[in-house]
């Protein structure tokens, strides 16, 4: 293509010249009789200018005064605590509130943004519109707030099926976790479901805020919840006697209460001590899933794909698992962004040539991985939640011994599904624990996410819990 043909104008779409022949002032009649009408207009328009621009100006300055006096609302609220900063100093972490209904998630949420960001209140929260992901409906708020330490955007959701939809579907990749508890009950079913969940999808750290304590009868009772709190995240694999437990009260601190003000204050303190922070994909270990196989004459085996997690560089040993036995070979050349490069990372789609392998030897569905970092299995346990009718589920397909797809990374892999007895029977909407026979092996390891599909169509999402 000629780049100048991108610069031709059309000259008939130009702008007229204002100043090219134009004599119209220089020829007007001069005339020493004043005309009173034309001595009129001009005053009337300059009145009519002055009107439009004091309006303006009435309504700039209004405006600007509602905005400012919210944001001196906004900071009024957040002098309470000693610990807000308008922007942290480390980064981004993503964050998500579980718990079961009605313990305070929402107004944990808004207490948080009252004190550490920009206040949104619970009806606001409450009130959050569905959106969907990779075929999954759910309703999901974001806020954002800061620490003197850290930058966070939180998502707080209205219920526990909206939870796992957003977890088992990826939609939401959270470095960590809040767990709200309301002392009034302590643990309760989703309360469990959601710790097993955060397990299962990679949330490697917690913190714990004990709400209502403000309605507590005995101190005893508190610590008796507490108890049983420590005992429960244990047993999902959370640390028993290191993870924070913040006693409080979201309503109360929402109110103004100093005391209560105060257990935000050291949640925060929790979170930011607590919580890991966000590990960039490129820093994960190598996961290179295979999109396409080819051979080219003179150089080998070549394979392409985009880099999910980790790094690559000419000359590194890796391992290719998957469908056939894991084999060892050595990259010897990587071509990115269709120019030849001496290493890629996350996010890159690259074509690679390795080194002694055949073109029958590697396939579609396999992945590169670094040395021994991940193993293939045939067989596994998941959390998987089923599509309901709105988004084109099928429940009916989840029998006990039916042949499903299972689509993982880059490709469908047959399986047959195992169900106990308690879920022979399934409707649409529903989470659910099977086990999984795969007619081949699949690279995976617990917290791996996938689709379960069938003739072309997407019925359900699941996470690995377990291999064998």
């Amino acid at each position: 293509m000629n780049d100048n043909n991108n610069f031709n104008l059309d000259n008939n779409n130009q702008a007229p010249n204002n100043t090219t022949n134009d004599n119209s002032f220089n020829n007007q009649p001069q005339n020493n009789i004043v005309n009173p009408k034309k001595n009129m207009i001009a005053p009337i328009f300059i009145t009519i200018f002055i009107v439009i621009a004091s309006i303006s100006a009435v309504v700039f300055f209004t405006t600007k005064g509602k905005n400012t006096t919210k944001s001196q609302n906004n900071t009024n609220t957040n002098t309470e605590s000693t610990n807000y900063s308008p922007q942290g100093e480390e980064g981004d972490v993503t964050l998500i509130a579980i718990g079961q209904y009605d313990h305070g998630k929402t107004p944990l949420t808004s207490a948080i943004t009252k004190y550490y960001g920009d206040y949104v209140n619970e009806e606001t929260i409450d009130n959050a519109i569905e959106e969907i992901q990779r075929g999954v409906f759910f309703r999901n708020y974001k806020v954002n707030y800061n620490t003197k330490k850290r930058k966070y955007l939180q998502y707080d959701f209205p219920s526990n099926i909206d939870i796992v939809k957003a977890l088992l579907s990826d939609a939401v990749n959270p470095d960590g976790a809040i767990l709200v508890v309301s002392e009034l009950d302590g643990p309760m079913p989703n309360t469990r479901t959601q710790l097993a969940l955060a397990k299962e999808i990679g949330i490697k750290k917690i913190v714990v805020y004990l709400n209502d304590c403000d309605k507590a009868t005995n101190k005893d009772l508190i610590d008796l919840v507490e108890s049983e709190i420590r005992d429960l995240i244990f047993k999902y694999g959370f640390d028993k006697d290191k993870t924070p437990i913040i006693r409080g009260s979201a309503s109360k601190a929402l109110e103004g209460k100093k005391e209560y003000i105060e257990s935000i204050d050291k949640l925060m303190n929790a979170v930011d001590e607590w919580i890991p922070n966000h590990i960039d994909a490129k820093d994960k270990q190598l996961l290179l899933p295979i999109e396409d196989v080819f051979t080219i004459t003179g150089r080998g085996t070549v394979i392409t794909g985009r880099i999910e997690t980790g790094t690559i560089k000419n000359n590194d040993e890796v391992e290719i698992v998957g469908s056939k036995n894991t084999q060892k070979t050595v990259i010897t050349s990587i071509k990115k962004n269709q120019k030849e490069s001496d290493s890629a990372e996350a996010g890159d789609n690259v074509v690679i040539v390795l080194k002694d392998i055949k073109r029958e030897e590697v396939s579609r569905g396999q992945v590169i991985a670094k040395i021994g970092s991940l193993k293939a299995y045939n067989k596994f346990s998941a959390h998987i939640y089923i599509y309901n009718e709105k988004e084109n589920g099928n429940a009916d397909l989840f029998k006990d011994n039916n042949k499903l797809n299972f689509y993982f990374r880059t490709t469908d892999f047959p399986g047959t599904i195992k169900l106990s007895d308690k879920n022979k029977n399934i409707s649409p909407g529903d989470d659910i624990e099977l086990d999984v026979e795969l007619d081949n092996s699949v690279a995976m390891d617990l917290g791996t996410k996938f689709f379960i599909r069938n003739e072309g169509k997407t019925i359900g999402v699941g996470v690995v819990t377990k291999t064998s």
